[in-house]
This record gives C-alpha cells, structure tokens and sequence, in this order.
C-alpha cells in the first residue's frame, strides 16, 4: 500500500491560506552579507541603524532560521535557496556563527547555529544563548523566526527556550516540522503542538510539515518569506 500523502502544513486556528498563494519568491543573486558573533552583534546593527537614518524610506527585512542540531536547518535552507550557502555536516553544532545572507535587496536570511548541539560544552551553549539575547535585542528589522523542529521526535525542552526567548522579545514566529517524509500521520503533532502552544502570543497559526526530500512545503514557507516581504509587516 502506497503512504497517503501528508499536508504541507496545518493551522492552529483560523487562517487565510490563500494570501500565500500569488506570492513567488526568487533567488538569483543570494550573497553572504556578514558573519557575526556575539561580539559583533551590537556593532553591526549600530552601523545599520546609523544607515537608516541617513537613508531615507530605509528598508531592512530579516528572516532568521532557529533549530536543534541535526533537525536539518542547512538542508532546508538550501533547499529554499536553490543552491548550497549553508554547510551540511554530520558533526551537529558545527556552525557557531550567525551567517546573514543578502537575498535580494533589503531582504535578508540569517542561518544560525543549533542549539542543545551534542558535541558542545557548557559554555558554548550560555555564548549561543548569550548570542541570541544580542541579535534580539539590537535587531529592529526580524519579520519572522523560524522554529524548526524533528517531525520524528517533536518538540524538546531545548524548543522550549527558544520560543521562550522569542516570546519574551515579542518576537513572531513559525514552526517549521522538519523531515515530515519520515512520519506517517501527523493528527497526534497538531494535538500536541495546540497544546504546548495554546497560550502563546507571537507564533504564527501556521505551522508548516516540510521535507527536503520530496519538497514538501518548500514554496509555502517560501511565500511566507515573499508575503511579508511585499507587506514589510
């Protein structure tokens, strides 16, 4: 018998699909912007904003991508991209970096690095979470976060601290379920994910079920990117 199928996403309540539909976004010149570190955070965003106010009508918008180690973030990205800009290794945590990615003008994509990673110390995990704090704090220009977590093995305490991180910034965000090719339903991850997320104000009703694999829901956080992108929401 053939798998049947899963949807490309499911929604936490009501939400209008079709404003994601005419929108089409297209990668043709990406270039790597910066690569900062918590000590460049404060700096970089200071020029930036020294920037805006020289520039008039100045516009900025940036998407930035938060996962585990090993849930398959630089696949992903690659995936959206088209070509290989993130580095896909068998070593979880490898990137300790945030790569910031000019994708067309104005428009920005962020790879960060995976949290909870395996190989790391204690103290690499409080300069990640010291890291996060800065670009949350000085960043003016983040239109979306993308939380991306294992269809397989769902929502972790290491999740946890980033929503909660993103929450106490007021920050929005989208769950991404990475891997969705691997599981074979997914009613028992929408149950789980209305309750974990049952009183949380930022993430967005949307929650997408992607897989690298057989593209699914690829061009739907694609136009996630482009909706907000048109609308510099």
């Amino acid at each position: 018998m053939l798998k049947q199928a899963l949807p490309q996403y499911f929604t936490l309540s009501k939400y209008n699909i079709d404003v994601l539909r005419n929108h089409d976004l297209k990668f043709d010149n990406v270039t790597l912007d910066q690569i900062l570190d918590k000590k460049s955070i404060r700096n970089y965003f200071y020029q930036i904003q020294q920037e805006r106010e020289q520039t008039a009508l100045y516009k900025r918008n940036e998407f930035i991508f938060l996962g585990r180690s090993n849930v398959g973030k630089s696949s992903l990205l690659n995936s959206i991209i088209g070509k290989q800009i993130a580095e896909v290794s068998n070593y979880p945590g490898k990137t300790r970096n945030l790569f910031v990615f000019k994708i067309s003008k104005s428009n920005y994509i962020i790879d960060s690095p995976g949290y909870g990673f395996a190989k790391g110390d204690k103290k690499e995990l409080e300069d990640w979470g010291s890291m996060m704090q800065s670009y949350l704090k000085y960043t003016e220009f983040l239109r979306q976060a993308f939380v991306l977590i294992d269809s397989e093995h769902g929502y972790k305490e290491t999740d946890k601290m980033i929503v909660d991180l993103l929450e106490s910034h007021k920050r929005p965000y989208t769950l991404c379920f990475t891997k969705s090719d691997k599981i074979k339903e997914y009613k028992q991850l929408k149950e789980q994910t209305l309750l974990n997320f049952k009183d949380k104000q930022f993430i967005n009703q949307l929650c997408l079920l992607t897989s690298i694999r057989d593209q699914s829901g690829i061009n739907m956080l694609k136009g996630i990117i482009s909706f907000q992108i048109a609308n510099n929401l």
